[in-house]
């Protein structure tokens, strides 16, 4: 048998289109099945959850990252919500199209060491989702890396971008190998931490606003319960508590909603009383093996023996926030190994920097927890000492500052503060950490603690923090009562508690407390005690319209100075001296004022000579004599300027600015008034600024500045608003309207007037309705609105035929009077500023 030979045909094989691993068979005819979309391996990224609420923000920054593309890092605290906002993200993206190559997702456990997933394990996944069959996976983790890099660069290369997800990173090590080639696709990672060198977008995330916080409760609520589900509405005040002791935190929100989903009879209400108990806070916020307090614990765990020590420490501290310095007392460590800790704890975010630099606070459920740890570790951290270290220091600073900002409260030998202004900055930034330090020292029967309430009474005072100045001057008081302490640290803390009374208006209390100090300090031959007892005592006569009783007592004062050589105090006396006899004998009173600033100025007392000259003004502004009064506050005025004491500036320049107006220096008291309203505003004092800012808009309708006049008039509207005070709001109104028609803005001139009858209450006295309906009225007709103004005298008019109906007689109203009948018999209209 003869075979033939076919002839012989060439084979050519071209692949292209992928990346191939193994053997290439070539082969004449080949049919191959290829899938139109990723392997199931690379669409593999778990769910968003549906409870999911707000970050649009973040949500935003990191997809415009991931359109670049490049890596980004979404960073927070344990169970603030980056691997949600990350799966929220992800398919945002690819609903629109991106990543066409797939998505690699992986779960680092990188704080968990028992789950701990290592470059070469994540690596070796992330090759099998890419089709590398298991026996070609190389066994090293370089080869690995070389071999990952190479599939997703040529995947890029025809088109298939991907992006690869890291959940749950702890150090940048775990992460480096795991980020895709430049131009390859992107990166989405989330850590606790902040990781460095990665070359990524960070995105820090924070808690949920309260609104947030709320909607997330709703939400998650109705997706276990239905649409039925309403507590959380029916409930909105215990909704907010809830949220509020959650800390806003979504992982303690989300165990909330959960406790409260598996018994829906159990009220918000009942749940918030749970969680108001600190000690069990963390115990309740747990559900099947979910706890706000495991997942702190894996952060814990996470951190050095150093950074454990310092958050215990810190965690301690009775303020709000703290600053380097007060966790390097409290640590008992340098300042500088301190710092370079804390922003250790700041990356980890256990800690969170606060809006100043070098002031750091800690989220309420993590100083919780890490109190807790600090419970355990007692004997090693030795938080008493710690305690009354902080307590130490915290005094020692606040006698440098006060010894800047009012040296005649207390001196020291030398104080850091160059200049008062520092001083009363760090005074404001450290005002509730020194109000708690405080409350604990009183707490504990530290005389320190009656030292720091009087030291910081004229701060607190002048702040216009009465509500932290009653608190410690209370707590101060009932230790003085309560424990056997020297005669100087009783007698301080009950003189600090009568002035208490007397700066927050208790003056006939302050009366009694203050002549009792008084007798018991002569009695103990305490003269210093004395006078700073028979001042307030004093004062608080001459606030109660006793002028000559208090004229008394500090002519008592001058006698006991000049007795004792305390020539600051017989200055002190003379100056209230002239307080009491303004009224009745301005001239007098000047002379008394002249006594005191000759006195000041000659021992050397800057600020209080500053308040004597502002008080002469005010005499000699009384007594007629304006040019001097001028002179006397113009040099207040200065000194204050020079001594940072804005307080003062503002009262001085609110009286300078009244002077300016009497004798016609119009832009000179609208400068100053200007300035005193700032000041005021800057205080948070806003009655004052209320009251300067109508002084201001009168000065400018004066010197013919209605523009301006206006727009002030509108900044006096809002501060009555603010304040809540809607005499002053309607006072402020009636005059804006005024001072609008003058300029020929009718429009708005008519808004005023609407808006003072809207601000009526619905039980407000008739009276008032039907004068504001018919100033409304008449501006409507004079503005040539005559259909609106007639529909407005036509409401006077029935009001008046109610109101008559219910009187024999006449009836006045303020700027107008009618007949029983309901005849107008007469009509005054203001004619504004």
């Amino acid at each position: 048998m003869v075979y033939e030979v076919p002839e012989q045909v060439e084979t050519h094989n071209r692949v292209t289109g992928g990346t191939f691993h193994g053997t290439v068979v070539q082969g004449r005819d080949v049919t191959l099945s290829v899938p139109a979309a990723p392997p199931v391996a690379l669409s593999g990224v778990p769910a968003a959850t549906r409870a999911f609420i707000g970050r649009e923000e973040e949500t935003a920054v990191v997809l415009d990252a991931l359109a670049g593309p490049s890596a980004v890092l979404v960073a927070g605290l344990a169970g603030v919500g980056k691997t949600e906002l990350a799966l929220h993200a992800v398919a945002s993206a690819t609903s629109r199209g991106w990543f066409s190559g797939g998505v690699l997702f992986v779960d680092l456990a990188g704080y968990d060491e028992r789950r701990l997933v290592s470059p070469e394990r994540a690596l070796d996944g992330f090759l099998r989702s890419l089709g590398v069959p298991a026996e070609h996976v190389p066994p090293d983790v370089d080869a690995r890396t070389r071999l990952y890099r190479s599939i997703l660069t040529g995947l890029a290369r025809h088109g298939d971008h991907l992006l690869v997800v890291i959940d749950n990173a702890s150090a940048a090590s775990q992460v480096v190998r795991l980020l895709p080639p430049p131009d390859a696709g992107a990166a989405l990672l989330t850590s606790r931490h902040t990781l460095g060198g990665l070359d990524a977008r960070i995105v820090e995330l924070g808690v949920l606003p309260e609104e947030d916080s709320v909607g997330l409760l709703r939400r998650s609520l109705t997706i276990a319960r239905g649409a039925t589900e309403s507590r959380v509405n029916d409930e909105g005040e215990s909704a907010l508590e809830v949220a509020e002791l959650c800390g806003h935190l979504p992982l303690a929100l989300r165990i909330a909603a959960s406790l409260l989903a598996d018994q829906p009879r159990r009220s918000l209400t009942s749940l918030a009383e749970e969680l108001r108990d600190t000690r069990a806070r963390l115990d309740e916020l747990a559900r099947e093996g979910v706890s706000v307090r495991t997942a702190l614990e894996l952060s814990y765990q996470h951190l050095d023996a150093e950074q454990a020590e310092l958050l215990r420490h810190v965690a301690a501290n009775p303020g709000p926030d703290f600053s380097v310095s007060t966790a390097a007392v409290l640590a008992d460590r340098p300042e500088r190994e301190t710092r370079h800790r804390l922003e250790a704890l700041g990356r980890a975010h256990l800690i969170e920097p606060s809006t100043v630099y070098g002031r750091w606070h800690m989220h309420d459920l993590v100083r919780l927890y890490a109190h807790g740890k600090g419970d355990e570790a007692t004997a090693a951290d030795a938080r008493p000492a710690a305690l009354a270290r902080l307590v130490a220091h915290f005094t020692d600073q606040v006698m440098q500052a006060i010894s800047v900002t009012a040296p005649n409260v207390c001196s020291v030998e030398a104080s850091r503060f160059a200049r008062p202004s520092e001083a009363r900055a760090w005074l404001d930034a450290e005002r509730e950490n020194l109000v708690s330090a405080t409350r604990l020292a009183l707490r504990h029967g530290d005389p320190r603690g009656i030292t720091l309430t009087s030291a910081l009474a004229e701060h607190l005072s002048q702040r216009r923090r009465f509500a932290d100045l009653e608190l410690l001057a209370m707590h101060a008081v009932q230790m003085a009562m309560q424990r056997d302490l020297p005669w100087d640290a009783k007698v301080n803390a009950i003189n600090t508690f009568g002035h208490m009374l007397l700066t927050t208006g208790r003056d006939r209390e302050a009366v009694t407390v203050l002549q009792a100090v008084a007798t018991m300090a002569r009695v103990n031959a305490d003269a210093s005690a004395e006078i700073a007892a028979l001042i307030g005592l004093g004062n608080a006569r001459l606030h109660l319209g006793m002028a000559s009783e208090a004229s008394a007592v500090y002519h008592e004062i001058v006698d006991i100075a000049r007795r004792t050589g305390d020539r600051r105090s017989e200055a002190v006396g003379l100056d209230c001296l002239g307080d009491a006899l303004r009224g009745e004998e301005p001239k007098q009173s000047a002379e008394y004022h002249r006594a005191a600033t000759a006195l000041f100025r000659e021992f050397g007392y800057p600020r209080d000579l500053a308040r004597s000259l502002s008080a002469l003004g005010l005499s000699h502004r009384a007594a007629g004599e304006l040019s001097k009064a001028v002179d006397a506050l113009e040099e207040s005025a200065g000194l204050t300027r020079k001594l940072e004491a804005d307080r003062d500036l503002a009262n001085t320049l609110a009286i300078l600015g009244n002077v300016y107006r009497k004798v016609d220096r119009f832009e000179d008291a609208a400068e100053a008034t200007r300035e005193a309203a700032t000041l005021y505003r800057a205080a948070d004092d806003l009655a004052n600024e209320g009251r300067v800012l109508h002084s201001l808009a009168v000065s400018l309708c004066q010197s013919g500045a209605l523009d301006q006049a206006a727009e002030v008039m509108g900044r006096a509207v809002h501060v009555a608003r603010e304040r809540g005070d809607f005499a002053a709001e309607n006072v402020e109104l009636s005059n804006l309207c005024v001072v609008l028609r003058s300029l020929g803005r009718a429009d708005e001139a008519v808004a005023a007037r609407q808006e003072c009858l809207a601000l009526l209450p619905a039980d407000v006295d008739p009276r008032h309705r039907i004068v504001a309906s018919l100033n409304l009225g008449q501006l409507l007709l004079a503005v040539d609105r005559a259909a609106e103004g007639k529909a407005a005298i036509d409401e006077v008019a029935a009001s008046i035929s109610v109101l008559c109906g219910q009187h024999d007689g006449p009836v006045r109203l303020e700027g107008l009077s009618m007949e029983a009948d309901g005849r107008l018999t007469s009509l005054t209209v203001g004619s504004g500023c």
